[in-house]
């Protein structure tokens, strides 16, 4: 489901069948978007899951015109793309588009099996998998752990190479921020971390990437959430530098934990500002769920110019309400 608005909040009534609203079916079970992004010449692309909760799901891509009718130049004439990868759930969480129009995504295969991987696909402005990426079908899969792998965000570096943060369990239970960086041709870049891979501890319990910025200089900043206990998850980012070491000067070891409320604080996204600074978004649920945004400085130090102290909260409901996604507005 996709719905437009125009500038004031109101429904865009272009946008549609005349109400703002644009439905797409993928397959018998339950579709969803989870990535979205609008290419230069204006047409918007989403891709998420097809066959939700079938047991065999698929990544799923379409591709509109700016008037929200399917684009019949991609995919086989319908405006929509479906990759199967295994004969379990391969969900789509992200998408990334390149500057020469070709869509990156990213996600995890197999998910309901005792060893997902990590999974990045590539297609052409047609939508068909590019076969200069990866074994020559435009796939690559990542094994990072021993347990799960699964990738929640993606991101381009301008020299071509993508990378993709998620979550990774080693072993037991226990969840850990995941990295992985491939080269423009889906190898894994040995440059970074050794291997192409890093994973980051930030407490014994469950830790997971949602976000992934690339800084003007080439460090990385990946977001997302760390579990210090019942009631007392944080929002958690770690900066890296180009070869995938933690950058000390954020945070004193390259970590930085926030504790907005006395209860769960969950950072779903994070967005880079124009000045380097960067922005992550979720919710707080000390005291009910609200929106909130956390603004940090290139220390890693909360910025006291944004919000109060560097924190801000909207309420929508006396509920828990959830901030799932985050981007920057232009000036």
């Amino acid at each position: 489901a996709l719905a437009r608005y125009n500038p004031g909040g109101t429904i865009d009534a272009s946008f549609g069948g005349g109400d703002g609203k644009v439905l797409t079916n993928f397959a018998p079970g339950e579709d969803a978007v989870y990535g979205l992004a609008i290419q230069p010449d204006g047409m918007i692309v989403a891709a998420g899951d097809a066959g939700l909760r079938t047991g065999n799901s698929r990544f799923a891509i379409a591709r509109y015109d700016d008037n929200g009718t399917l684009d019949p130049t991609f995919g086989h004439g319908d405006g929509k793309v479906t990759t199967n990868w295994t004969s379990g759930n391969d969900p789509v969480s992200s998408l990334v588009l390149q500057p020469d129009g070709k869509i990156v995504v990213a996600g995890g295969v197999a998910y309901n099996s005792r060893n997902p991987k990590l999974a990045v696909a590539r297609y052409d402005d047609d939508g068909t998998l590019d076969p200069t990426f990866g074994h020559g079908d435009g796939k690559v899969t990542t094994d990072v752990t021993a347990r799960k792998d699964y990738a929640n965000a993606v991101a381009l570096q301008p020299d071509g190479r993508i990378i993709a943060g998620g979550i990774g369990i080693p072993s037991g239970s226990r969840a850990v921020f995941e990295l992985v960086r491939y080269n423009a041709n889906g190898t894994l870049d040995m440059s970074f971390s050794g291997d192409g891979k890093r994973t980051t501890n930030f407490t014994r319990l469950d830790d997971s990437v949602h976000g992934v910025v690339v800084l003007p200089g080439g460090d990385i900043v990946a977001g997302g959430i760390a579990n210090f206990g019942k009631f007392n998850a944080r929002f958690a980012l770690a900066r890296y530098n180009g070869n995938g070491a933690l950058e000390t000067a954020f945070g004193g070891d390259g970590k930085v934990t926030t504790d907005l409320t006395a209860g769960d604080d969950e950072a779903w996204d994070i967005a880079l500002q124009a000045d380097g600074k960067v922005v992550a978004g979720g919710d707080a649920r000390g005291r009910g769920g609200r929106f909130a945004a956390a603004r940090y400085r290139s220390d890693g130090s909360l910025d006291p110019a944004f919000g109060t102290g560097g924190l801000a909260f909207v309420n929508f409901t006396t509920r828990d309400d959830f901030a799932i996604a985050l981007t920057r507005q232009a000036a």
